[in-house]
Protein backbone atom coordinates (compact mmCIF):
# COMPACT_ATOMS: atom_id res chain seq x y z
CA UNK A 1 0.00 0.00 0.00
CA UNK A 2 2.94 2.11 0.93
CA UNK A 3 4.36 1.67 -2.84
CA UNK A 4 1.01 2.61 -4.72
CA UNK A 5 0.52 5.64 -2.55
CA UNK A 6 4.33 6.77 -3.15
CA UNK A 7 4.29 6.09 -7.17
CA UNK A 8 1.01 8.07 -6.99
CA UNK A 9 2.59 11.32 -5.16
CA UNK A 10 5.77 10.84 -7.63
CA UNK A 11 3.59 10.87 -11.07
CA UNK A 12 1.59 14.09 -9.15
CA UNK A 13 4.98 15.66 -9.12
CA UNK A 14 6.13 15.12 -12.04
CA UNK A 15 2.59 16.12 -13.90
CA UNK A 16 2.60 19.61 -12.20
CA UNK A 17 6.48 19.78 -12.47
CA UNK A 18 6.46 19.25 -16.71
CA UNK A 19 4.73 23.14 -17.25
CA UNK A 20 2.12 21.93 -19.35
CA UNK A 21 -1.35 20.56 -17.87
CA UNK A 22 -3.92 19.76 -19.91
CA UNK A 23 -7.22 20.17 -18.17
CA UNK A 24 -10.06 17.68 -19.73
CA UNK A 25 -12.91 19.29 -20.79
CA UNK A 26 -16.28 17.03 -20.22
CA UNK A 27 -18.67 15.94 -23.21
CA UNK A 28 -21.70 15.35 -21.39
CA UNK A 29 -24.01 14.51 -24.49
CA UNK A 30 -23.75 12.34 -27.43
CA UNK A 31 -22.94 14.46 -30.68
CA UNK A 32 -20.65 17.04 -28.05
CA UNK A 33 -17.33 17.95 -28.98
CA UNK A 34 -14.50 19.00 -27.55
CA UNK A 35 -11.91 21.43 -29.14
CA UNK A 36 -8.13 22.41 -28.73
CA UNK A 37 -6.51 24.84 -30.78
CA UNK A 38 -2.99 22.88 -32.66
CA UNK A 39 0.11 25.37 -32.79
CA UNK A 40 3.21 24.73 -34.64
CA UNK A 41 6.69 26.47 -34.67
CA UNK A 42 8.90 26.61 -37.65
CA UNK A 43 12.61 26.20 -36.70
CA UNK A 44 15.10 26.40 -39.82
CA UNK A 45 17.17 23.41 -40.50
CA UNK A 46 20.97 23.36 -39.11
CA UNK A 47 23.65 24.27 -41.52
CA UNK A 48 25.04 20.87 -43.47
CA UNK A 49 28.14 20.00 -41.98
CA UNK A 50 31.25 20.10 -44.08
CA UNK A 51 32.62 16.54 -44.94
CA UNK A 52 36.49 16.27 -45.74
CA UNK A 53 37.15 14.40 -48.63
CA UNK A 54 40.87 14.70 -50.01
CA UNK A 55 42.80 12.36 -52.17
CA UNK A 56 46.53 13.02 -53.43
CA UNK A 57 48.37 11.14 -56.07
CA UNK A 58 52.16 10.87 -55.87
CA UNK A 59 54.42 10.17 -58.85
CA UNK A 60 57.17 8.23 -57.66
CA UNK A 61 58.91 11.31 -56.66
CA UNK A 62 62.30 9.33 -57.93
CA UNK A 63 65.04 12.58 -59.66
CA UNK A 64 67.50 10.97 -61.22
CA UNK A 65 70.97 13.53 -61.59
CA UNK A 66 73.19 12.99 -64.13
CA UNK A 67 76.91 14.92 -63.80
CA UNK A 68 78.01 17.24 -66.37
CA UNK A 69 79.92 16.15 -69.44
CA UNK A 70 83.68 16.39 -68.88
CA UNK A 71 85.60 18.10 -71.76
CA UNK A 72 89.10 17.83 -71.88
CA UNK A 73 90.65 21.22 -74.40
CA UNK A 74 94.48 20.43 -75.16
CA UNK A 75 96.85 22.88 -74.42
CA UNK A 76 100.32 23.50 -76.52
CA UNK A 77 102.10 25.61 -74.15
CA UNK A 78 101.85 22.99 -71.24
CA UNK A 79 101.51 19.56 -73.67
CA UNK A 80 98.39 18.48 -71.25
CA UNK A 81 94.66 18.60 -71.29
CA UNK A 82 92.78 20.98 -69.16
CA UNK A 83 89.35 18.98 -67.79
CA UNK A 84 86.00 21.04 -67.16
CA UNK A 85 82.81 19.71 -66.25
CA UNK A 86 79.81 21.22 -67.41
CA UNK A 87 76.67 21.58 -65.02
CA UNK A 88 75.05 18.41 -64.44
CA UNK A 89 71.05 18.04 -64.54
CA UNK A 90 68.28 16.51 -62.71
CA UNK A 91 65.61 14.02 -65.04
CA UNK A 92 62.65 11.65 -64.19
CA UNK A 93 60.01 9.74 -65.76
CA UNK A 94 57.00 11.04 -67.27
CA UNK A 95 54.69 11.64 -64.31
CA UNK A 96 57.03 11.18 -61.42
CA UNK A 97 56.93 14.86 -60.15
CA UNK A 98 53.39 14.96 -60.86
CA UNK A 99 51.38 15.61 -57.49
CA UNK A 100 47.16 15.75 -58.07
CA UNK A 101 44.82 16.85 -55.83
CA UNK A 102 41.49 15.79 -55.73
CA UNK A 103 38.23 17.63 -53.65
CA UNK A 104 35.51 15.40 -53.10
CA UNK A 105 34.56 17.58 -49.72
CA UNK A 106 31.21 19.86 -49.72
CA UNK A 107 33.66 22.92 -49.03
CA UNK A 108 36.07 24.70 -51.50
CA UNK A 109 39.41 24.02 -50.20
CA UNK A 110 43.06 25.52 -50.89
CA UNK A 111 45.91 22.87 -50.75
CA UNK A 112 49.83 23.90 -50.19
CA UNK A 113 51.83 22.06 -51.67
CA UNK A 114 56.17 22.36 -50.17
CA UNK A 115 59.03 20.66 -51.06
CA UNK A 116 62.28 20.98 -49.20
CA UNK A 117 65.54 18.73 -48.79
CA UNK A 118 67.01 17.52 -45.79
CA UNK A 119 69.53 15.58 -44.30
CA UNK A 120 73.64 16.38 -46.22
CA UNK A 121 71.45 17.47 -49.44
CA UNK A 122 71.19 20.97 -48.59
CA UNK A 123 73.18 22.00 -51.88
CA UNK A 124 70.13 20.93 -53.97
CA UNK A 125 66.90 22.73 -53.87
CA UNK A 126 63.23 21.78 -54.63
CA UNK A 127 61.21 23.60 -56.42
CA UNK A 128 56.98 23.58 -56.71
CA UNK A 129 55.84 24.60 -60.12
CA UNK A 130 52.26 25.98 -58.79
CA UNK A 131 52.69 26.26 -54.58
CA UNK A 132 48.82 27.13 -54.03
CA UNK A 133 46.05 24.88 -55.62
CA UNK A 134 42.34 26.34 -55.93
CA UNK A 135 40.06 23.22 -55.31
CA UNK A 136 35.90 23.86 -56.01
CA UNK A 137 33.25 22.73 -53.49
CA UNK A 138 32.36 19.22 -55.07
CA UNK A 139 28.78 19.65 -54.42
CA UNK A 140 28.17 22.77 -56.28
CA UNK A 141 24.99 22.21 -57.85
CA UNK A 142 24.88 18.28 -56.59
CA UNK A 143 20.94 17.62 -55.23
CA UNK A 144 19.86 13.95 -53.80
CA UNK A 145 19.00 12.88 -57.36
CA UNK A 146 22.18 15.12 -59.36
CA UNK A 147 25.77 13.96 -58.07
CA UNK A 148 28.38 17.06 -57.88
CA UNK A 149 31.74 16.91 -59.44
CA UNK A 150 34.85 16.35 -57.71
CA UNK A 151 37.72 19.13 -58.50
CA UNK A 152 41.01 18.65 -59.22
CA UNK A 153 44.40 20.17 -59.55
CA UNK A 154 47.70 19.84 -59.91
CA UNK A 155 51.67 20.40 -59.80
CA UNK A 156 55.02 19.16 -60.38
CA UNK A 157 58.38 19.27 -58.40
CA UNK A 158 61.34 20.18 -59.77
CA UNK A 159 65.13 19.87 -58.33
CA UNK A 160 68.37 22.05 -58.81
CA UNK A 161 71.91 21.65 -57.70
CA UNK A 162 74.21 19.21 -57.52
CA UNK A 163 74.04 15.84 -55.72
CA UNK A 164 77.54 15.18 -54.70
CA UNK A 165 76.86 11.40 -53.07
CA UNK A 166 78.31 9.25 -56.18
CA UNK A 167 76.62 6.00 -53.80
CA UNK A 168 73.30 7.74 -53.33
CA UNK A 169 71.26 4.70 -54.95
CA UNK A 170 67.07 6.35 -54.17
CA UNK A 171 68.14 8.22 -50.73
CA UNK A 172 65.46 10.14 -49.58
CA UNK A 173 66.98 13.53 -50.22
CA UNK A 174 63.52 15.47 -49.08
CA UNK A 175 60.44 15.60 -48.79
CA UNK A 176 57.19 17.11 -50.18
CA UNK A 177 53.86 18.06 -47.96
CA UNK A 178 50.26 18.83 -49.38
CA UNK A 179 48.52 20.98 -46.71
CA UNK A 180 44.79 21.36 -46.95
CA UNK A 181 42.63 24.47 -45.60
CA UNK A 182 38.79 25.92 -46.23
CA UNK A 183 39.24 28.26 -49.05
CA UNK A 184 38.21 30.95 -47.53
CA UNK A 185 40.36 30.60 -44.59
CA UNK A 186 43.70 29.95 -47.18
CA UNK A 187 43.06 33.35 -48.29
CA UNK A 188 43.34 35.31 -44.93
CA UNK A 189 46.40 33.57 -43.70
Amino acid sequence: MKKKALTLCVATILGLSSGTVAMAAPINSAGGTDRHAVYGTYQPEGEVATVYAVDVSWGSMEFTYTDGAVSKTWNPSTHQYTESVGEGSWSNQDGANKVTVTNRSNKALTATVEAATSGSYTGITAKVDNDSLSLKDASIGATTAVAGTASTASTTISLSGALTDKNANKAKIGSVTVKIADADTASQE
